[in-house]
């Protein structure tokens, strides 16, 4: 994968129900503008994905999307609004973890 990709993202698994699903923070820049590009979704794996946009810095509305999602999906990719709202995000979500992630690139 190329090494400019892996640093617009952080990736991350987390295991329920017996399965682990792959979960990734996409930094979409500024309002979007950058998509998940399909290397991101192959890295992540197969099956089902969810791709939720993201305009809120909390890391806890984050938890709380990747909780409900979970349940019915593979993969979750969270597209966040922009550097800021991405920053933030991965920041609230490595320091809220309770776990060690394997797997996934640490970023």
């Amino acid at each position: 994968m190329d090494k400019a990709l892996t640093q617009r993202f952080y990736s991350f698994r987390v295991g329920r129900g017996g399965k682990w699903k792959n979960i990734a923070v996409w930094n979409g820049k500024y309002n979007y503008k950058s998509l998940p590009p399909p290397e991101l979704m192959e890295h992540l794996g197969g099956g089902k994905v969810h791709i939720a946009q993201v305009r809120n810095d909390d890391a806890r509305v984050a938890l709380k999307m990747i909780d409900e999602l979970l349940p019915e999906t593979d993969v979750i990719i969270l597209w966040a609004r922009n550097a800021k709202v991405y920053r933030a995000l991965v920041d609230g979500l490595k320091a809220t973890s309770t776990h060690t992630f394997e797997g996934l690139p640490k970023m």
